[in-house]
């Protein structure tokens, strides 16, 4: 399970960049995260990318694989597209390439967070809604109600169709695509991503990361509690995360 685990998983992680000073350098939890450092040995990074020359930004925030590409979410700080969504060939991971891009449409200082693929659609929010765009049109195709603002770590549960959200060290749901909440657990830990593990034996599990450094921790989604296992890799902040 953990070499499919971290075979699977992109975090992103943000470089420091100096901005105005009434411009946060990175959007993070003010709290901190409350589960501290490594609690179980780290696994291995297989492999890493420059996002910030990737995409032309220095505040890439979200991350989704999806029909065989992946997807990064970007506040638009350099590019005229403003708040933008990069697609990105990672067949030859030594040689990532950018295929395309398009512009969220968002104003938001942030734009769109963490990301969940439920097969054919993306989800994203910046808001108190989750946006649903084709990733083969590149167009926005609908939103249906969230249950934060914004729903920040996203993930989707494909037995369910449920989607779970949290933001930082808010409360954690599982909620319909009619925004009904099913359910609502304390926060296991500071929360900027979220993806869905539906390939453990021992599963399915939720993880979560959302600390300093990349702190990514297994949740069980019957309980909303921490079971204890969870990974460290090095790094500055982090953002989305993808199963």
């Amino acid at each position: 399970m953990l070499k499919k685990f971290f075979t699977l998983l992109f975090a992103v992680l943000w470089c420091t960049v100096l901005l105005a000073q009434e411009v946060p350098m990175n959007d993070v939890d003010p709290n901190g995260d409350p589960t501290g450092g490594i609690i179980d040995a780290p696994g291995d990074v297989l492999y890493g990318w420059d996002l910030d020359a990737l995409t032309g930004e220095n505040g890439n925030l979200g991350v989704e694989y999806a029909y065989g590409y992946l997807w990064v979410t970007s506040r638009g700080l350099v590019s005229p597209l403003g708040n933008k969504v990069t697609k990105i060939d990672v067949t030859d991971p030594m040689n990532p390439v950018v295929v395309d891009s398009m512009s969220q449409g968002t104003t938001s200082a942030w734009g769109w967070r963490d990301m969940a693929y439920d097969g054919t659609y993306l989800y994203a929010s910046d808001s108190d809604s989750v946006v649903q765009f084709d990733p083969a049109t590149m167009t926005v195709t609908g939103s249906f109600p969230g249950v934060n603002n914004p729903n920040r770590a996203l993930a989707w549960d494909p037995v369910t169709d449920h989607f779970w959200t949290a933001s930082f060290t808010s409360d954690m749901w599982e909620f319909d695509r009619t925004g009904a909440i099913i359910n609502q657990f304390p926060s296991a830990t500071s929360m900027y991503g979220a993806g869905w593990d539906s390939w453990s034996t021992d599963g399915p599990w939720l993880w979560a990361n959302g600390g300093t450094g990349t702190n990514v921790i297994q949740v069980d989604p019957l309980t909303g509690l921490a079971t204890g296992t969870s990974y460290w890799v090095s790094g500055s902040s982090d953002g989305g995360l993808d199963i």
